[in-house]
């Protein structure tokens, strides 16, 4: 089992403050294991926690709405001062199951040259209902192909050694709502990467309000600007992910999202 100073989990916040508390709920479990570090966005009702979570939590507020990726910057530059050796993603409306963290902590400690781990993540409304499933590949060799085309991890359910990470430095603000999708990359670079074959994450994907939906053409344009920056030449898959990101663009994306939940509830 970890020592509790060895996992920080890291959390970007803006308002929604009773989905907050929700995803803080589902990793409460494993508080003698994980810190948390909070970062609240600016909110315009500042974030806050009840005596539950006080022993694992640390909130810091930023001085001015700056943005998911900068938020996420903060936490990082505090992170890096600490001495934790994994630090781990959630968002706020996200579950964590409650073996996740010792999971992914075992993980590293059978696979000493891997860098970074995911899982299989559920999709769920807002009340928790499973409206599709994700099962990203497993192995480094599959990741490191199919990440031309999409990303291979699902950045809430992610580890990395934070060595690592340092290494990296901070998300890029110049691929606004992908920042993770770069960082993936990235981190690669200093090792493999895994997908724990579990779901270790219910993922909500029903909320009106989410990066993915509000700002959704945004972030195919940054996703287009990451395969571009990480083309392979002789890599067959670098080519077919910058296909498939520009015929996003000509297709409607309610057809996008209907064939991807069919795909989805097939598996």
């Amino acid at each position: 089992m970890p020592d509790k100073k060895e996992i920080v989990l890291l959390i970007a916040a803006f308002g929604r403050q009773d989905a907050f508390i929700k995803t803080l709920e589902s990793v409460a479990a494993s508080s003698d294991i994980i810190d948390v570090v909070v970062v609240d966005d600016c909110s315009i009702s500042p974030i806050v926690i009840d005596s539950r979570f006080e022993s694992f939590v640390k909130i810091i507020r930023a001085d001015k709405n700056v943005g998911v990726e900068r938020a996420s910057n903060i936490g990082l530059e505090y992170i890096f001062t600490q001495d934790y050796k994994y630090i781990a993603c959630i968002d706020v409306g996200d579950f964590a199951t409650n073996d996740r963290f010792t999971k992914e902590y075992n993980f590293f400690q059978s696979h000493p040259d891997h860098a970074i781990v995911g899982s299989w993540r559920r999709n769920v409304d807002l009340n928790g209902k499973v409206l599709s499933l994700l099962k990203h590949p497993k192995d480094d060799e599959q990741i490191r192909n199919l990440m031309h085309i999409n990303s291979t991890f699902s950045n809430p359910s992610v580890m990395m050694r934070a060595e690592l990470a340092k290494k990296v430095g901070f998300y890029n603000p110049s691929f606004p709502t992908a920042h993770d999708y770069d960082y993936h990359f990235r981190i690669m670079k200093f090792g493999k990467g895994a997908n724990i074959e579990e779901f270790l994450l219910d993922y909500e994907s029903g909320n009106p309000d989410s990066i993915s939906n509000s700002k959704r053409l945004m972030q195919v344009i940054s996703r287009l600007k990451i395969q571009l920056k990480y083309f392979e030449p002789c890599n067959f898959y670098s080519y077919w992910g910058v296909i498939r990101t520009l015929l996003i663009f000509a297709i409607p994306y309610k057809l996008i999202c209907i064939l991807k939940n069919k795909k989805s509830a097939k598996n």
